[in-house]
């Protein structure tokens, strides 16, 4: 007898074969998660399949038996196994679960020694019968008990994984889309096998498809670890950030052909259909292309179409295979546009503020926060102190300063309140020219640098007629207290020999040393008169310069408004002549108080009514009105007349001293021009304000406003 070699036999060999490799394989790589489960699985389906096929070629029935004998370690095995490996991959085994791991071999092993003994009790199968079939001599066994429990325990097995890779697939469905399909086609190809086994539809009849099932089952999970680390999260969440990236990625080969790309490298490109196999140069622009194969692995490119100009970040990042060999590369394109338009639009801006900050009218200089180096310095700050080209410009804007604190403080000034303004120093040019400048500081950043803006206004010709001004005042205050102390002396010196003057005239005109002819009495009278006026007109001088030097304080009381009122209009009434109308007088209400300085009040009162007498003709009116304002804390004391009357524009030289509307030797009007500018500095001593309305030939109203 010869042994007997058919397609069958090749089959169960090749199978035997291929899962002999993988289960190889498997094993060297036994670390990973998975890969001894499998390798398990790949072992027994490989010892299946060869002895499958050294039962097809023997020639006779015992080498047939012995080889079916032998399979069954196999055949008892792989199911174990497949249970193993699906209870790995659906959830980490508990301490108290892998307990129970050895007793799954429990019944397998006892099935084999019952297929090694069965010749003692023949409960596996009860006999074993040659048939001829169409591919050779086939051994047929009619089984027994013992053969029907250990299938059916085998099938509990297959039934319990199966259903555990289902729910897990179904649990996960969404994030673990690409390692369920390669389960379910693990899981249903036994079970297809089986089922074409069992159902009489076998394309070959006789032939077991069930360990060609379980050796395809086992590639299909070694392809998924090894290739897509079915076990490992690291690569499912690199999927997952792989897939929803917001930037188009491409995974290419060493061929620039596509091998994966994320949905956002679909949208950016415009592509439906799937991209994998396609050579990127058809996709992308020549330029594109071009910067990948000669740039760095990151680089920036623009690219002009019919849409505008577009700008990209491209970086290529190799992959390195497990045996350090290059296998390809991912490349992420960024598009940038709208970064660049913003640069461009920054570096506009920038431009355009440089230029102006250039052409400003005011020297402008930038100096770092750190040290004080001039970074930038602009054509008026080049211009004042006197800067030589840019690589001449003096290491410290600190050199400018006359002293070193002055520098500092002005940097702590900044530091404390952020900016500083109008900051008076004293600098100094390249040539040594001192000057005095006032800084205005704030904080910015120059070329991502910290550094100070600083505006320098030079105000020395501002600090010279200042100085000018403070020595003009000077000087007009010392000629001003010369001409008080001046008129003081003369109206003090003035006052005693016209007192001795008047008081001997009337002496005369009481005729004291003698009788007077009315001659003389007229003259005396005369004298007496002109004496009281030349004392009046000293009197009011000597009052304005003690005004003016600030040295009149007022005695303030609560004052009857009315009883000044009347006795100043009873004073001067009988100053009008005859036929001249009466005062009209009016006070509301007529028992107002007023905390007053009353002797300074009758004076007010007297200077306005006098000079209403003076300019209005005795047929006219002249009135005193006084009204009380309690809503806005205030009582009006109006002098009114039907005089002459102001021009508008002499109305502003009113209450300057000495100031006179009728001038030149031909006058009318008598006085010296003092009376109102007395009548002011009284009304503001009391804390009020004067104004005057005036028409010209109907008259003028004066207007005191004092505090109620």
């Amino acid at each position: 007898m010869t042994w007997s070699m058919t397609p069958v036999s090749y089959i169960y060999i090749q199978t035997a074969l291929i899962a002999a490799a993988v289960a190889l394989f498997a094993w060297r790589r036994r670390k990973t998660p998975g890969a001894a489960s499998l390798t398990g699985l790949l072992a027994a389906a490989a010892l299946w399949a060869s002895m499958e096929a050294v039962e097809n070629a023997a020639p006779t029935l015992e080498v047939k038996i012995m080889a079916s004998k032998i399979s069954h370690l196999g055949i008892q095995s792989l199911p174990v196994f497949f249970l193993l490996f699906t209870l790995q991959y659906t959830a980490a085994p508990t301490g108290r679960i892998q307990a129970w791991f050895p007793w799954l071999w429990a019944p397998p092993i006892l099935a084999v020694l019952a297929v090694f003994t069965n010749e003692q009790h023949f409960l596996f199968w009860r006999r074993v019968e040659l048939v001829a079939s169409p591919f050779g001599v086939e051994s047929v066994y009619d089984h027994g008990p013992l053969f029907w429990v250990a299938t059916a325990y085998l099938y509990v097995l297959i039934v319990v994984a199966t259903s555990l890779l289902v729910n897990a697939i179904l649990l996960h469905r969404d994030i673990f889309r690409s390692q369920a399909l390669v389960l379910l086609a693990a899981a249903a190809v036994p079970w297809f096998a089986n089922a074409l086994y069992l159902s009489g539809a076998n394309p070959i009849p006789g032939f077991d498809w069930t360990p060609v099932a379980f050796a395809i089952s086992g590639l299909l999970l070694a392809w998924a670890i090894f290739r897509v680390g079915l076990l490992e999260l690291k690569p499912v969440a690199c999927k997952v950030l792989f897939e929803q990236m917001g930037d188009p990625l491409l995974v290419l080969d060493l061929e620039q052909r596509i091998v994966d790309a994320n949905p956002a490298a679909h949208a950016f490109l415009g592509v439906g259909r799937p991209l994998t196999g396609r050579l990127v140069t058809e996709l992308l622009p020549a330029t594109l292309i071009q910067a990948l194969t000669t740039a760095a692995e990151d680089s920036t490119l623009t690219i002009a179409g019919d849409s505008g100009v577009h700008q990209f970040d491209v970086r290529s990042s190799p992959l390195m295979g497990a045996n350090g060999v290059l296998d390809g590369c991912l490349l992420v394109l960024r598009d940038t546009t709208e970064r660049m338009e913003l640069e461009e639009t920054l570096r506009q801006s920038e431009q355009r503020y440089r230029r102006l900050i250039d052409n400003a009218p005011f020297p402008a200089l930038v100096s770092s926060k750190v040290d004080g180096a001039v970074l930038y310095a602009n054509r008026r700050a080049h211009d004042l102190l006197m800067l030589a080209p840019v690589s001449d410009i003096p290491d410290c804007f600190a050199d400018f300063f006359e002293e070193r604190r002055a520098y500092t403080n002005l940097m702590t000034w900044i530091t404390e309140y952020g900016a500083a303004t109008d900051f008076e120093v004293q600098l100094q040019d390249t040539v040594g020219r001192h000057f005095c400048a006032l800084i205005s500081a704030t904080p910015i950043l120059y070329t991502e640098e910290e550094a100070i803006l600083s505006s320098i206004n030079d105000i020395t010709v501002h600090k010279a007629a200042e100085q000018a001004l403070i020595e003009a005042k000077v000087a007009a205050e010392a000629a001003a207290r010369a001409k008080n102390d001046f008129l003081a002396t003369m109206s003090h010196e003035l006052r005693t020999p016209l007192s001795s003057m008047i008081g001997l005239a009337e002496a005369l005109l009481d005729e004291g040393y003698g009788p007077l002819t009315e001659r003389q009495k007229h003259s005396l009278s005369t004298i007496v008169q002109s004496g009281a006026q030349l004392t009046t007109l000293v009197s009011e001088v000597l009052d304005l310069s003690r005004l003016e030097a600030g040295v009149v304080t007022l005695n303030r009381e609560m004052t009857l408004i009315d009883e000044v009122c009347r006795s100043v209009l009873y004073a001067l009434q009988s100053s009008r002549p005859p036929p001249a109308p009466p005062f009209v007088y009016a006070i509301t209400p007529p028992e107002l108080q007023v905390e007053v300085d009353p002797r300074r009040l009758r004076d007010i009162l007297l200077h306005l009514l006098c000079n209403a007498v003076k300019f209005t003709p005795p047929e006219r009116h002249i009135g005193l009105t006084v009204t009380a304002l309690p809503e806005q804390g205030l009582v009006q004391l109006i002098v009114w007349d039907e005089g002459i009357g102001i021009e508008p524009a002499a109305i502003e030289k009113l209450f300057r001293p000495f100031a006179q509307l009728d001038t030149g030797l031909a006058r009318r009007y008598e006085g010296m021009g003092i009376g109102l500018a007395i009548v002011q500095h009284l009304v503001t001593l009391h804390g009020g304000s004067i104004r005057v309305e005036s028409t010209p030939g109907q008259g003028s109203r004066f207007i005191v406003s004092l505090p109620a």
